[in-house]
């Protein structure tokens, strides 16, 4: 399909942009995690078009959305909801699916929670929701080393220790140290946002607000993906929900970490493919 189409909508101070892949009937809105930005989409949004139309949005503070840096992922939703919105209006998409990577997770997560009836499916990539009260020690680890370096002024030291621990693998390796140049450059672009949602918040990344409840009663079709290498924290987040939420389907996308989507695209269009296949027939938006 190729490249798609920049657009901006102004929402609450911000300009905020996003790339659409024109297509079909459904719409697909793609929610990026902390650190990066709709970019990391790309291959497989056009991969996924023209079969569907698609969005991938810069939330707020990432991209061409340029705003201050934020800690509440509530202002996420509501901006992704502002944009599915005006995308909506315009294209009247048969049903419209919702996938969130790492924190983009969290928010897709709230959204369906907030707004059930408006979409047909749901698949998060990974999410750390719920991820205070599962704090562990190596995560306590990671936070003293960011809050060590921040201290002394050490910012790009201190985004990287998040990194190494996010990327962190089953075997001891890390995304973050055995990524390219271009990859941690990219990472460290995005430094002070990431600092930001760091700070310690029940609305942050880590998703404490998201009310598993409201998800459960939505009866909307959730898949939940984990990448085979990833650190086992993920899949324990992944547990978490399956026992609360039942229309949650874990998929393990093989020999892949928490950058499954970039790592083994195939699959994980294979695995998305499935997940949008479980919409009920009569949910439309």
């Amino acid at each position: 399909m190729g490249t798609g189409t920049e657009h901006h909508l102004a929402v609450s101070g911000c300009d905020l942009s996003w790339v659409e892949w024109s297509g079909g009937g459904e719409l697909v809105v793609l929610l990026h995690g902390s650190g990066v930005d709709g970019g990391t989409w790309n291959s497989l949004a056009s991969k996924l078009a023209p079969k569907r139309s698609v969005v991938a949005l810069d939330r707020r503070g990432y991209g061409r959305s340029s705003h201050d840096p934020i800690g509440d992922h509530r202002i996420h939703r509501d901006d992704a909801f502002a944009v599915i919105d005006e995308v909506s209006a315009r294209i009247e998409p048969t049903a419209i699916h919702i996938v969130g990577w790492s924190s983009g997770g969290v928010v897709a997560l709230d959204m369906i929670a907030q707004r059930p009836d408006l979409f047909a499916t749901a698949t998060v990539l990974e999410a750390p929701a719920h991820g205070v009260r599962a704090m562990t020690p190596s995560m306590v680890g990671m936070m003293t080393r960011v809050n060590w370096h921040k201290a002394r002024g050490r910012r790009d030291d201190a985004a990287a220790a998040f990194y190494r621990w996010a990327g962190g693998t089953k075997d001891g390796s890390n995304l973050f140290d055995e990524g390219s140049a271009e990859l941690r450059a990219d990472l460290l672009r995005y430094r002070e946002v990431l600092l930001r949602e760091l700070q310690p918040s029940r609305v942050g990344s880590l998703g404490e607000h998201v009310d598993y409840k409201a998800v459960a009663a939505s009866a909307v079709p959730v898949t939940w993906m984990l990448g085979g290498r990833s650190r086992s924290w993920y899949r324990g987040r992944a547990d978490h929900a399956a026992k609360s939420v039942p229309s949650v389907r874990v998929v393990e996308i093989p020999e892949s970490t928490h950058l499954m989507h970039l790592e083994n695209e195939p699959l994980v269009i294979g695995a998305l493919e499935a997940a949008f296949a479980r919409a009920p027939l009569s949910r439309t938006p």
